[in-house]
């Protein structure tokens, strides 16, 4: 299916677990691009800093969110990182109400 999604899209296509308060790779399907995030499966990445992340804690359950995004470390990654949990609520809502999430 990862397969068929990255035909489809002509994107890379992330698949991952939360492990503790991280995201874990288990699987990336490549696709020749200019530009792309570099994980490798068993790579851990910050929840808020990655697309799977935000749509990992999005879409769970109100109670097990809230025991996780308090734990998150809002560090700069990138410039475009979100700084603060007061951000980060803000768009994990518009995640729910689009249905996805982007690195952005």
């Amino acid at each position: 299916m990862a397969v068929a999604l990255s035909n489809e899209t002509k994107e890379t296509v992330n698949l991952g677990v939360l492990d503790g308060h991280e995201l874990l790779y288990l699987e990336v399907i490549k696709i020749p691009h200019s530009f792309r995030m570099a994980s490798q499966p068993g790579m851990h990445r910050l929840l808020n800093c990655t697309a799977l992340g935000k749509a990992l804690l999005a879409f769970l359950p109100n109670e097990h969110r809230e025991e996780l995004v308090p734990m998150l470390a809002f560090e700069r990654v990138t410039p475009r990182t979100i700084p603060n949990l007061a951000r980060f609520r803000k768009e994990l809502a518009r995640v729910v109400q689009q249905g996805y999430a982007i690195d952005d």
